[in-house]
């Protein structure tokens, strides 16, 4: 007889209404909390991400500004050392008075502004890391 009451008395907690309000209340706050933590997580992660992308670009931006300010820097180069150079002075000089030059010195014209751009470090923008 003892077995059987603790048997009913049993079931009949699992069954009380009380019981039933504490435990659905219970997992009320346990899933609240649970989806709480969840949002904030995600949040979290939303913003790290932004931060990284913030500064991920900024990386890009300072390496394209380095490569503008070399490049800036190698035509500044190029166009002091053609500006002393003989040659291009006889070209100038030929332009101004409308004589014909040989076919020498065009030709040492030619050479000497491809050596003084390769001398420049000169890279055309096709052939930039700018593209990838």
């Amino acid at each position: 007889m003892g077995k059987k009451w603790v048997s009913e008395r049993r079931t009949s907690i699992f069954q009380s209404k009380l019981f039933l309000r504490l435990f659905f209340s219970y997992i009320l706050v346990i899933v609240s909390f649970m989806v709480l933590c969840i949002s904030f997580l995600l949040f979290e992660n939303n913003q790290i991400s932004k931060i990284q992308m913030k500064r991920r670009s900024e990386i890009q931006l300072d390496e394209v500004s380095n490569l503008f300010m070399q490049r800036i820097m190698a035509a500044r180069n190029i166009v002091q050392n053609l500006s002393y150079s003989t040659t291009m002075k006889q070209l100038y000089m030929s332009t101004k008075t409308g004589r014909q030059l040989d076919s020498y010195a065009l030709f040492s014209i030619q050479s000497e502004m491809s050596n003084t751009m390769a001398s420049g470090g000169v890279i055309h923008l096709s052939d930039s890391s700018l593209r990838g």
